[in-house]
This record gives structure tokens, sequence and C-alpha cells, in this order.
């Protein structure tokens, strides 16, 4: 499907580009990206960011092409899940809002037994816990996290802490970064609108898609002036003459270098803050981490030596004899005759012994380079020639081919102690 597309925007959007997907219940995150590469087909580069369990639902983003390099913006994204906690007792409505206040903040958590990372003790923050329903012994709740928290663990602690017990009965997160449910769409939408995008009908497909400025919405924004941008792109460290705008910002923070149209650029690591200068100021101030924008989209605003001395180094013509010359310093004046070169490329070809070897080409006798070996093989051959008339198949080694050993030659030994 990928090599059949026509439409740039949508061939920009695959560059560059994220799917929300609404991951079902039952396959893992690695199979649905697998999934995806095999709609999108072609050899476009493919990841996620945010793993989510097998029986977890929601929001799964996909990134593709260079977009893959944001991985770890997405994996710091907040996060927000919708949990359904069971009971294993009966308790009051003010007890589950008591434990919701007490787990609101800064909280300890080990993560839990299957789990696909190192079980040691971390502090998560949890941002808000809103009870949206409560009946019998079933706790509907949102929770907005930092990224890498358990809503497993949570619910364990959170029944624990009403003194009944109870545990996590489903889970779907409803929001990762700025990519909400309702920016998702299914596998099978996904299927659907790359068939038609195949047959020329693209506008589905580029819905589906999201530009990857939606991914930077909890970055502070650096914005660069046109100038600048080939020169990020291509590695260079950014200085403050090419900041146009800023927002606040610590030192060694991450930062998102955009262009004045909004494109993002890079994400980079600010070298300073956003108080230790002002616009227009010399020295660096972010070094790019993750550069997201092809190289060659702007003009280049620098120069560099190799053009300068290409500009340079221009050759000069005669006007009258429309001829190359080759030096100014070689022509003593105006009236002299060009100077004839190939007569003394001919003459140092000759005294250097080059010349026999070209009339050998000329001529269709191509000088070959033979080893010492093969010429005794070829001398031994034409001897046996002389002496039967004929050549033998089998190889023979003339006593002169192999090196005698010197009279008074004796090996080295180690001298035994």
């Amino acid at each position: 499907m990928n090599h059949s597309i026509t439409d740039p925007e949508l061939k920009k959007l695959l560059d560059c580009g994220i799917i929300a997907i609404d991951k079902p219940q039952g396959p893992s995150s690695h199979q649905v990206t697998a999934w995806v590469k095999e709609i999108l087909g072609g050899d476009i580069k493919i990841g996620h960011g945010g793993t989510l369990d097998p029986m977890v639902s929601g929001v799964l983003i996909i990134m593709l092409g260079r977009a893959v390099r944001l991985a770890p913006v997405i994996l710091k994204h907040r996060k927000e899940y919708i949990a359904v906690l069971r009971l294993h007792d009966d308790v009051s409505k003010e007890d589950v809002l008591r434990a919701a206040d007490e787990f609101t903040g800064r909280i300890y958590q080990r993560p839990p037994r299957k789990s696909a990372v190192r079980r040691q003790l971390r502090i998560r923050r949890i941002y808000e816990i809103e009870i949206l329903d409560f009946k019998e012994r079933l706790v509907l709740m949102r929770v907005a996290c930092e990224a890498g928290t358990y809503v497993r663990s949570l619910c364990t602690h959170m029944a624990l802490s009403m003194g009944v017990g109870g545990q996590m009965e489903e889970l779907r997160r409803s929001r990762s970064g700025s990519v909400v449910l309702s920016d998702t769409c299914t596998l099978h939408d996904l299927k659907d609108a790359a068939v038609f995008a195949s047959e020329g009908d693209t506008e589905e497909l580029k819905k589906m898609i999201l530009p990857v400025e939606r991914l930077i919405s909890e970055i502070p924004i650096v914005k660069i002036l046109d100038s600048a941008v080939e020169a990020v792109c291509s590695g260079a460290l950014l200085a403050g003459v090419g900041v146009s705008a800023r927002e606040s910002y610590k030192r060694d923070a991450r930062v998102a270098v955009i262009t004045e149209k909004g494109e993002l650029v890079c994400i980079g690591k600010a070298l300073v803050s956003s108080e230790e200068y002002k616009l227009g100021d010399t020295g660096l101030v972010v070094a790019p981490q993750a550069v997201v924008m092809k190289r060659g989209t702007y003009e280049k605003g620098w120069v560099s030596k190799n053009s300068k001395k290409s500009k340079n180094s221009k050759k000069s013509y005669d006007e009258r004899s429309n001829s190359p010359l080759i030096d100014s310093k070689l022509t003593h004046n105006e009236t002299s005759e060009p100077i004839d070169t190939s007569k003394k490329i001919k003459d140092r070809n000759i005294s250097s012994g080059r010349e026999s070897n070209r009339r050998n080409k000329q001529d269709n006798r191509p000088f070959k380079r033979i080893t010492r070996a093969e010429k005794q093989r070829a001398d031994t051959k034409s001897a046996e020639k002389k002496r039967t008339g004929k050549i033998s198949k089998t190889k023979t080694i003339p006593d002169n081919a192999v090196p005698k050993v010197r009279s008074g030659f004796q090996p080295y030994k180690k001298n035994k102690k």
C-alpha cells in the first residue's frame, strides 16, 4: 500500500506521524504494532510508546517513520485510566472517598510480580482520583497519574487501606499526553482506510494519522528562525541568536524546538535555563537529541568553507582565445601563445617509462604483471615443449623453483636449561 500512494501530504504523514489505536483486550502491544505495520505495508519504520498489558484496552500510540525517535517523550507522558475495583466486603462510600484522597499525591509503589520491569520500590505521583460510580462492591474511578504507575497495585493498596481487600477488575487507558480516546481508531477502521487509500481515496487515512506535533503538548517550546532550522537538522547546537521565542524552562530540561510555522524540528536538552539568556544573545542554549525534521526541508543559512573555496578557485578565461589560463603567473604577457601542456605531459610519460605501456594498450596488447612463480612455470613449460614437442597437463615444479638451503645454515633451537 505504501508504494502505491501518490498523495504528497499522506506520504509526509507516513514518513513522520502517529496513529492512536484503540487497543482491544487480548493481544499484546507488540502484536498490535505488528498488525499496523502489516496493514500499512512497505518498509516503513514503526514502533509503539507506553506498553499496555494484554487484558488492558485503550489508547496505544503507534509511531511512524522518524517519529519513532520520540519514544522517550511518549514514555514520560501523563496517563489517565478508567479502572474498576472489586472489593471483598461491603464498605461505605465515605470510606471509598477517604481512600481516594489518601492515595492522591506522591506514593510508594512496587511493581507486581507479573510485570516487565524490575520489582524495586519507587515513587510515583497520582494527580487525581475521581470516583465515578459506586455500586455494591464495585468501584468505578478515573485515575490521572504519572508515567510508570501500576494502577493494579494502586487498586490493591486502596482496598487494603479500607480493611477489606480487593483487586482490579478491569482497566482502560483514556488518555496519553494530549491524545484521548476520541483521537483513536480501531484496527478494522485502519484496514478499511488503507484499502481505500490503495484505490486512490486517501482522505480517511489522512484523518487517522495525527501530526507528530501532538506529542509535544507537555514539553516547553523553543521557537527558532528559519535560517537556523537546517543547521539544527544537521546536528548543530542551537545558539541564542537563532531563537525567536521561548517558554519558561530550567537547565537540563527537555524542550521541543519548532519552526515559526509550528513544525517540530527536534527534541533537545536545555544547556541553560530560559532566564539565563535573552533573545539574540550569543552562546549555546539547546543541544539536539532527537532530530525529527528531514534535512533539506529549509534552505541553509550558512556558507561552508568548501563553497567559498570553489567560488575563489574558478578558472579565468582569456576573452580572445576563449581558452582557460593555467595560472596568471605562468602567462608572461597577454600576447604570448597558449601553453601546450600536452608536450610536457608526453615528455613526462616517456621519462617515467609509461609511454611503452600506453602503446601496448593502444595496440590491444595489455601489460600484465606476473609473479616469479608464474614466470618459472612458464619457463618450465617452454623448455618441456622444446624437448618433447608437447606440454604435459600435470604441473611440474623445476628444481630451480625450490629455494635451496645454505650449506652452513642451522635452524634456531631454544637453549635448554
